[in-house]
């Protein structure tokens, strides 16, 4: 995942600048989106599946157009070369990899982390600490799909594109930028806390830190992408199967 010596104009302020141009892009022009569309005074839980679908594009634009930019003014304007975006067909395990994280080492370290929850919600009463809404903002997205087409276009945005985007913009350009002029695992740690931060989802913060972390460790070491994605894509899929079947 290092840079290429070709490539040597890659460093931390690339992958954390980009960060923070495709996270304040992104909420500026959804932002735009609602007003245009004319829900901007309305709770997003309420939202139709077309404006979810819309919002989710308007941030997938934001990141491709950053992780492009950067390839193209500090890389090698392939993103083969630059962020390892490459598959073989060993990676397709990732997808139980996935699910097995989502489901066990999610649960076992939110049953860890269970009583520490509970004793901050006792002391502040704050949202932010009731473990109990752990699954509600998956929930809030998985309880539109009232037929095949929206079931279809959840799994599109959770499952297939969620995860090639996510990955390229912090496994591809905000992890391989720090591991340029850091230790990988200084770089993993920090490229996963930014990657828990850019959810906006305080009580989920954890669990998207220990993902980032896995998920990370796997693209250093196969120095690609492929592995990663699918473990998202499992890991994704995971948890909305099991809401659209609850």
């Amino acid at each position: 995942m290092r840079p290429a010596p070709e490539d040597h104009h890659f460093h931390p302020g690339v992958g954390f600048f980009g960060y923070l141009i495709a996270l304040s892009g992104a909420v500026i022009a959804s932002s735009a989106l609602t007003v245009v569309s004319g829900y901007a005074n309305t709770d997003p839980d309420n939202w139709p599946i077309w404006m979810l679908a819309a919002t989710q594009s308007v941030l997938w634009l934001c990141f491709l157009a950053v992780v492009l930019g950067a390839s193209r003014w500090w890389g090698t304007r392939s993103l083969r070369q630059d962020y390892g975006l490459r598959f073989r067909a060993i990676d397709v395990l990732g997808i139980p990899a996935g699910v097995v994280l989502q489901v066990v080492f999610v649960d076992a370290l939110y049953w860890l982390l269970g009583p520490l929850y509970r004793w901050l919600f006792e002391q502040t009463s704050s949202s932010w600490f009731e473990i109990d809404r752990l699954d509600e903002p998956a929930r809030g997205i998985t309880d539109r799909a009232s037929g095949p087409a929206s079931i279809a276009v959840l799994f599109i945005l959770l499952v297939i594109g969620a995860p090639l985007i996510e990955e390229l913009l912090f496994r591809g350009l905000v992890l391989r930028s720090f591991t340029a002029r850091n230790k990988d695992s200084i770089a993993l740690v920090l490229a996963s806390v930014l990657f828990a931060f850019g959810h906006f989802q305080p009580l989920q913060f954890p669990a998207l830190v220990m993902f980032g972390l896995v998920v990370g460790f796997v693209a250093l070491k196969t120095k690609r992408l492929g592995a990663s994605v699918f473990i998202h894509v499992g890991f994704n899929a995971a948890t909305t199967i099991a809401l659209l079947l609850a």
